[in-house]
């Protein structure tokens, strides 16, 4: 390896490791339970600085997801994208993203169609681009993906919060952010809980999070977002067998509880379950096809 190359990398591993180690000593008293995202499972996952690589943040290759699966799903995403946000946001592959080349276009990835695809479902049905001074509550936020195409497409957005209870999660998604150069007063990055008042106004995100964790974390992040008046969550489940229609947990045991009664119980009702292609060839072959659950924060009126 060229020495410069390698001299890089190892800067790379150093910055982020630094992030990691940060938020390692600050959340070591204060956790969540995990199942999925135990250390032991991150250690196989995680190869810095390949974050952005097929691993558990975002599933590529391992999905059944091909080149042509990429090329249908940029053209149906092409067709819907009223935010314009393939226009405006670019693909490198950097910190090993699985990429496409589109001709005329460029380099695609699932980051960019999976970010596009789900703010640009938000626009069509809650108009998420004219709610106004908007918090967005990122939980399970990952390396951050969403969380730079949301900041670099939507001029609305007061604060961005990424929220996540797995250290090293938290401590990519700085370095990645920073990395960005996106406005810092943008975002904020956060380990559950912090002492937070409700914003003016909020939705959230889940997306592939909540499969991923046991019951006692996800309705403890519910109890949270009833506490923010958060007026939206959008749920997004693993596929599995179920084809994303069930809303399942993953406990320590490997045994899936059912959260979706939760979401009831803390008076988040469910406004509706919508395919994530709504072409039914592309929810075929597309790109990691699931379901967006939404549910819409219930408001009981006094007698």
């Amino acid at each position: 390896m060229n020495t410069s190359i390698a001299n890089d990398i190892d800067n790379l591993n150093n910055q982020i490791f630094k992030h990691i180690c940060y938020w390692q000593n600050k959340t070591v008293n204060n956790q969540m339970p995990k199942s999925m995202w135990k250390s032991n499972n991150l250690i196989k996952e995680l190869n810095l600085p390949q974050f952005r690589s097929d691993n558990k943040y975002v599933y590529q290759t391992r999905d059944k997801n091909t080149p042509d699966s990429t090329v249908l799903t940029y053209k149906y995403i092409k067709q819907k994208d009223t935010l314009g946000i393939l226009n405006q946001d670019s693909e490198n592959g950097g910190f090993g993203a699985e990429v496409v080349q589109i001709p005329i276009f460029g380099l695609v990835s699932r980051d960019l169609l999976d970010s596009a695809n789900e703010l640009n479902f938000l626009e069509n049905i809650i108009g998420i681009s004219k709610i106004e001074n908007l918090t967005v509550f990122d939980i399970g936020s990952g390396y951050g993906r969403l969380a730079v195409h949301s900041i670099m497409n939507l001029n609305n957005i007061e604060k961005y919060v990424c929220l996540d209870a797995v250290p090293e999660s938290l401590g990519i998604c700085e370095f990645y952010l920073r990395y960005k150069q996106l406005n810092s007063e943008k975002y904020h990055i956060s380990f559950f809980p912090e002492d937070y008042s409700p914003p003016e106004n909020s939705i959230a995100v889940a997306i592939h999070s909540f499969s991923e964790m046991p019951l006692e974390s996800v309705l403890n992040w519910i109890k949270f977002l009833k506490e923010m008046e958060t007026d939206w969550i959008l749920v997004v489940p693993n596929r599995e067998k179920h084809k994303g229609k069930k809303l399942l947990a993953t406990e320590v045991d490997g045994s899936r509880p059912d959260y979706s009664r939760l979401l009831l119980e803390y008076s988040y009702e469910k406004y509706g379950i919508f395919p994530k292609y709504d072409d039914p060839d592309i929810q075929e072959f597309g790109i990691s096809p699931t379901m967006y659950h939404l549910y819409k924060r219930s408001i009981k009126k006094s007698l």
